[in-house]
């Protein structure tokens, strides 16, 4: 017997116990699927105000490939890491 995919169907296509029924051909899933997808709307929020605003900052680049470093070794991104460090510096002030 092969290998299948691990494949996780629509409601109608689960047996009466709730599994997944051998019977069906995975191509009418597929297309479930994707007739599911075609009716997707992208929908936008003209008046979401961001929580977070860009600065530019100029630092030697010693300091940022310093920063990038730890970062990697934490496996965060360094400017994630700098919004910490940041925050943590002032919680102390």
């Amino acid at each position: 017997m092969k290998n299948r995919p691990n494949i996780i169907a629509p409601k109608w296509a689960m047996g009466w116990r709730g599994h997944q029924r051998p019977d069906l051909p995975v191509q009418m899933i597929i297309r479930f699927y994707k007739e599911q997808f075609l009716k997707m709307v992208r929908v936008s929020f003209p008046n979401l105000k961001l929580s977070t605003q860009s600065i530019s900052l100029r630092l030697p680049l010693s300091l940022l490939e310093a920063i990038r470093i730890e970062a990697n070794k934490r496996d965060v991104p360094y400017q994630s890491l700098i919004k910490v460090w940041l925050a943590e510096r002032l919680r102390q002030c």
